[in-house]
Formats: structure tokens, sequence, C-alpha cells
């Protein structure tokens, strides 16, 4: 990560979406794991 002089919230923004989007498939993903599938 590089930052540029100014912070760029609208990336930062989407960069914590992300994140949030892949923990929640990482959680289904777990769940599903121990049940069974």
């Amino acid at each position: 990560m590089v930052k540029t002089g100014s912070p760029e919230p609208r990336s930062f923004l989407t960069l914590q979406r992300g994140n949030a989007v892949h923990d929640a498939l990482r959680r289904k993903r777990t769940q599903s794991v121990q049940t069974g599938m």
C-alpha cells in the first residue's frame, strides 16, 4: 500500500467493503464445511 500524499476515502471504502465480502464468503465456506457441505 503506497500513500500518495492525499488520502483516498473512496478506494479505502471499496477496500474495506471488499474485505468484508471476502470475510463473509470465507465464513460461509467454513460453515458449509462444518455442516458437511
